[in-house]
């Protein structure tokens, strides 16, 4: 029930904010991100840190309501542990992310807060082959504008993992910070 007042307020809020002012925003992204996963039934359980970088594309379809698409290369460091094992092992993991978002937009002229929420699909690439992961996702962000037509921002987001068919995977938990810079492009509305 809290999670639909809070819901509730946000999108109340972003109908009394400023919105975007151009109808596309192109940008650069990086950050740091945490992967942390338990498997219930084996014991195993890995934590990673690494970082991320790419590009982002933001589509603002209403004053206050966008898409928001990034592809990010990420690479990561994986200490996982097994219970079968008794073991402790050190990965590398290299991916391609690549989320969607539906974003609102509120606040002042030119400091802006956002809130998402969406899909990030993972393209896993692990020693000779292909993971696909979906990461159902949620953030909260601001952003700050330069001029007025660029925007530098900063977002926070945690995600829990999907296999490639939505079934959940046990406790797979994904948390994001990312900075980057943004600049309006097309008509302005």
């Amino acid at each position: 029930m809290k999670s639909i007042i809070v819901l509730i307020g946000l999108i109340a809020a972003s109908f009394l904010g400023f919105g975007q002012n151009y109808k596309t925003e192109i940008g650069v992204v990086g950050g740091f991100d945490t992967d942390y996963a338990l498997a219930r039934m084996e014991g195993d359980r890995f934590t990673g840190f690494g970082w991320s970088a790419g590009f982002s594309v933001q589509h603002n379809l209403k004053k206050r309501f966008s898409l928001n698409y990034k592809i990010m290369y990420n690479q990561s460091k994986l200490e996982y542990w097994s219970g079968w094992w008794n073991e402790v092992v050190f990965e590398s993991k290299k991916c391609i992310v690549i989320p969607i978002l539906a974003r609102w937009t509120f606040g002042q002229k030119k400091l802006k807060l956002t809130t998402d929420v969406g899909l990030q699909n993972l393209i896993w690439f692990y020693k000779d082959e292909l993971d696909y992961y979906n990461v159902l996702t949620i953030g909260l962000g601001g952003t700050y504008s330069i001029n007025e037509q660029t925007k530098i921002f900063m977002e926070g987001r945690l995600g829990h993992y999907y296999w490639y068919y939505f079934e959940p995977d046990t406790y797979d938990t994904n948390a994001q910070i990312l900075v980057g810079v943004t600049y309006g492009l097309g008509q302005k509305k």
